[in-house]
């Protein structure tokens, strides 16, 4: 049977001459939301930019059984993996109003398949809805936008390419608490409806709380448990995770 979703096995990255992750293994399901918690400084966004091509690493990172690479990857497979970075202001040029920003990402992965700068034009408004903003977003820079509508932006650009994995850096953390679960409910959603495995990277565990299936806890650059979210939540395994959950009052664990 063919492998389905992303998978990692023994992923080691060593920066400046120091080894961030130590044989790091776990997979995410086309559809599932996967969330990766751990203290900063534990390797969660060094995994995200290994995955994604931005860094070189040892061990397997396979795409539906198919073996990926560390980085030099071909346009086709940079596409399949998409990151959506903690702060989208500083991925997004401020002078190109947005209808252009997702009508030459479109041009560049030649999309829709023979499709014309009209259909471009369709496929950047369809985007729009999708992350519940209007064609006329489509007109504004990235300045005239919200935190929360920013991100909904870096959604949409995202999945332009039809990506089949989704890693989201810290996508709430920059955000308002009134606006923090709408984008939550949307990457969830999005990810559900279009069958993407995504990885949710995050400290808070109210939001893996909110929207995770499973839970990939990381420390010191080692995976030390993994888990389905609900039973990540009542009867955590390691003690590392009994702490964390013990930071957070009303997401203690229960004895």
């Amino acid at each position: 049977m063919t492998e389905a979703g992303l998978v990692v096995e023994g992923l080691r990255v060593t920066l400046g001459g120091r080894e961030i992750l130590h044989g790091v293994d776990f997979a995410v399901a086309p559809g599932r939301v996967v969330g990766l918690v751990g203290e900063s400084g534990s390797g969660k966004t060094t995994i995200a930019r290994a995955v994604a091509g931005f860094v070189s690493s040892r061990g397997s990172i396979r795409l539906d059984g198919t073996e990926l690479g560390g980085d030099r990857r071909h346009r086709t497979v940079r596409r399949s993996i998409q990151l959506v970075p903690q702060d989208p202001y500083t991925t997004l040029n401020p002078r190109l109003r947005i209808g252009r920003v997702l009508e030459e990402l479109l041009g560049l992965h030649r999309l829709p398949p023979g499709g014309g700068r009209t259909a471009r034009r369709a496929r950047a408004v369809a985007l729009m809805e999708q992350v519940g903003l209007d064609a006329a977003a489509l007109q504004r820079r990235p300045s005239q936008f919200s935190g929360g509508q920013r991100q909904r932006v870096a959604l949409a650009r995202a999945l332009a390419v039809e990506p089949r994995v989704l890693l989201a850096d810290e996508p709430t953390s920059s955000l308002d608490v009134s606006v923090q679960r709408t984008v939550l409910d949307l990457v969830a959603g999005l990810s559900r409806d279009a069958g993407v495995a995504t990885l949710l990277i995050t400290h808070d565990l109210s939001v893996v709380h909110a929207v995770c299936d499973e839970v990939v806890v990381l420390r010191a650059g080692e995976v030390v448990e993994t888990a389905p979210a609900d039973r990540f939540f009542t009867a955590p395994a390691h003690p590392y995770s009994r702490r964390l959950l013990a930071a957070v009052p009303r997401l203690e664990a229960s004895p």
